[in-house]
């Protein structure tokens, strides 16, 4: 994060800019530059910062830095969420195989990775009767329960998975 600091110090001014959103900006480049998965919005409820203000700094740093977004390992969220979650080893594995089979087609119509995420624990704690509600999996995820049911039904769809609900 100092780092990214000391370059966009160097090639521009910060006047007018939050310091505070400037800074959850900065962490929150720095982090998926370092391969940690957090999310905008953790760092932003962290910093007390309003996200749309994290966001646009973020678009800030970026175009400054003559950089473009950085892309999420999907794994790795997969893991932090399922961890949060307290799931097993073998729900975690389902989780990827599905996002692993889904995500390509996903990523290019340009959907959130986190209700793709949420829909998978839904279906993988489904099929290995964990117990976890769609209202848990939202508050973790921070994706309306709505968005799961409907992300959920369309991997089922897709993958032609049958559940007892």
């Amino acid at each position: 994060a100092t780092h990214i600091y000391r370059e966009l110090a160097k090639k521009c001014s910060f006047k007018g800019k939050p310091i505070r959103a400037l800074s959850s900006a900065i962490v929150y480049i720095a982090s998926k530059k370092a391969g940690q998965p957090c999310g905008l919005h953790e760092i932003a409820h962290a910093a007390n910062v309003p996200s749309k203000k994290v966001f646009k700094c973020c678009k800030f740093v970026l175009s400054h830095l003559n950089e473009t977004a950085i892309t999420v390992n999907t794994q790795a969220y997969v893991h932090r969420i399922c961890m949060l979650l307290g799931l097993k080893n073998q729900t975690m594995e389902i989780v990827s195989e599905i996002i692993k089979k889904v995500y390509p087609s996903w990523y290019k119509n340009g959907k959130s990775l986190a209700s793709l995420v949420s829909a998978a624990i839904y279906i993988a704690s489904k099929l290995m009767e964990d117990s976890v509600t769609q209202r848990e999996i939202a508050e973790k995820t921070r994706v309306t329960e709505a968005t799961i049911r409907f992300t959920y039904k369309e991997i089922v769809r897709k993958l032609q998975i049958t559940l007892k609900i």
